[in-house]
């Protein structure tokens, strides 16, 4: 299965909100959760990642402008990235994740601004993401962090936090 193409597609809200439920939210009673503000601005993109015809991850990009810094601001929030259980650890989350960024980049959308668990930190980091907050606990979710992203920068091409 490993060598199934990938795309990313650019998707519906509803097909979207399915697939966050069964990610991020799975012991929840109903998807109420999983839909968050700014999924209906025009300007939203919602993402699959499909293989062989299924949808195994998603990401949004919603207009958000945050400033977190008199350096630091971003125009749009990366939310609800995300791939199913059976293949997480894969590397297809990295891959979602830089055609999340390519796509924010087309659409003028970047940089961008997400929060995610904090067991996921390194993943961030390893995609040039730099941390901008302290860790801090989303009820029924545990503890996050905030991190900000230009563009796509693997590790290995990383110069230090430059935010």
């Amino acid at each position: 299965m490993a060598d199934l193409p990938l795309s990313v597609q650019v998707s519906s809200l509803q097909s979207i909100i399915p697939l966050r439920f069964a990610i991020l939210r799975p012991n929840e009673a109903d998807t109420s959760s999983c839909d968050y503000a700014g999924d209906r601005d025009p300007s939203a993109v919602h993402l699959r990642l499909m293989r062989a015809g299924s949808a195994i991850g998603m990401a949004s990009i919603l207009p958000d402008f945050r400033g977190f810094s008199d350096r630091v601001a971003a125009v749009a929030r990366v939310r609800g990235l995300g791939v199913l259980p059976g293949h997480q650890g894969t590397g297809l989350g990295r891959i979602l994740l830089k055609r999340t960024l390519e796509i924010a980049a087309e659409r003028e959308l970047l940089p961008l601004w997400g929060s995610g668990r904090s067991h996921l930190g390194d993943f961030y980091h390893s995609v040039g993401a730099d941390t901008i907050s302290d860790p801090y606990v989303i009820s029924g979710t545990g503890d996050h962090l905030d991190f900000y992203l230009r563009a796509y920068r693997p590790e290995s091409s990383r110069r230090g936090n430059d935010a």
